[in-house]
């Protein structure tokens, strides 16, 4: 029979500049001598080790093109050939210090003071913030049910479209047909699409998941930004790419390049050398993933979850009252590190992020806490 004690807030400030979860984060950190199960993080890790990669001399003892190194611009145009079948040109791709930076260099290039930003929900905390911040108004728009209320929000004030496909966190998947839309919508009013697809290499097999870049027409009025960091489970490279036009990357560049010169050369020889070695193992680790933790789900009682189709984590809903005064206790009592709800906007509940890339052993012991704590937090009966 579940106990119901009252879990705590006592980590998270919602007065602090971080994050909840990077307030968790630092709270392990000031713990050394503590163990902690980490499943906060929806990086997928590779199942076994990566060969290392050659660092070359002439990339740490100089400067590269503002724009991305020619061998990266290489291995970026044979991976989206095999990926998402379209053949950029070079001058059509800029190589970014991971994707939140080539996010943040299309927000401002194209921010306008009071124009409308319309963000599909729920979404990344930064994306909103990073909007508001280049003064642009956020409304969210839900694709779950298709793309009408997109059309009804759409406005002539409307500058800027943001998707995320796969989803982070739902997993939602647009398809070819609500992509083309998409790029379709955008030009007829004069705004920009911009298609964060960090997680396009994860989609169920079958899965129609489509590229607004597939229609050439398109470039000038689409931006898609990638990573390493989530595709290829390297975050700390700090690698991204974004493809749009060449009139629109030569922007771009020119802004990147007044910021931070180039990206790091021995990040991207190694970001090239992954590309080339590829992540089918690690496709396959997050595959399996999903069908792991959807079936150990279901065995929890109150957990409810509905798995989707692409993306490297699942978001459930737990039987809680508080989901940040949970995440404190089970944090705080258990050593659980939980990314909860506060991570997005455009969403509210008692949602937890569940990465399905993540160690197995990881995962087991972070299920196994998991159904220990909603018997001791959670409002739920167990199941008999």
């Amino acid at each position: 029979m579940a106990r119901n004690l009252t879990a705590q807030r006592s980590i998270v400030d919602a007065d602090s500049p971080f994050t909840f979860l990077q307030q968790r984060l630092r709270y392990v950190d000031a713990c050394p001598d503590r163990t902690f199960i980490n499943v906060a993080e929806n990086v997928p890790c590779w199942p076994s080790p990566f060969p290392d990669g050659v660092l070359h001399a002439e990339d740490t003892l100089a400067y590269g093109p503002c724009e991305g190194s020619a061998f990266l611009l290489r291995a970026i145009e044979a991976r989206e050939r095999a990926v998402n079948k379209i053949s950029p040109n070079p001058e059509e791709i800029l190589v970014s210090n991971g994707a939140l930076h080539g996010l943040s260099l299309v927000i401002r290039a194209l921010a306008q003071p009071g124009s409308v930003a319309l963000v599909q929900a729920p979404v990344y905390i930064c994306i909103p913030q990073m909007l508001r911040a280049a003064g642009f108004r956020v409304r969210y728009f839900s694709a779950a049910a298709g793309l009408g209320e997109l059309e009804s929000l759409l406005g002539e004030d409307t500058r800027l479209i943001y998707v995320n496909s796969p989803n982070n966190p739902t997993g939602q998947v647009l398809s070819s047909a609500q992509m083309a839309r998409l790029a379709e919508l955008a030009a007829s009013r004069g705004a920009k699409l911009l298609a964060d697809v960090v997680y396009d290499s994860f989609a169920k097999p079958g899965v129609d998941r489509g590229s607004p870049l597939a229609n050439r027409e398109a470039w000038p009025h689409v931006y898609t930004v990638n990573s390493m960091s989530k595709n290829y489970g390297s975050p700390g490279l700090r690698v991204g790419w974004v493809l749009s036009s060449a009139e629109n990357v030569r922007m771009l560049s020119a802004l990147l390049e007044r910021e931070c010169v180039c990206v790091s050369g021995p990040s991207q020889r190694l970001a090239a050398s992954i590309l080339e070695h590829g992540n089918a193992a690690l496709v396959d680790h997050v595959e399996s993933g999903r069908r792991l933790l959807s079936e150990a789900l279901r065995q929890v009682p109150g957990v409810v979850c509905e798995p989707g189709v692409g993306g490297t984590q699942l978001f459930a809903s737990l039987p809680v009252e508080d989901i940040e005064a949970y995440g404190d206790t089970v944090l705080r009592e258990l050593g659980l590190l939980l990314a909860t709800c506060s991570q997005y906007e455009g969403v509210s509940g008692p949602f937890i992020r569940l990465p399905l890339g993540a160690p197995r052993d990881t995962l087991s012991r972070a299920l196994k806490l998991l159904a220990e704590s909603l018997a001791i937090y959670g409002h739920a009966s167990p199941r008999i």
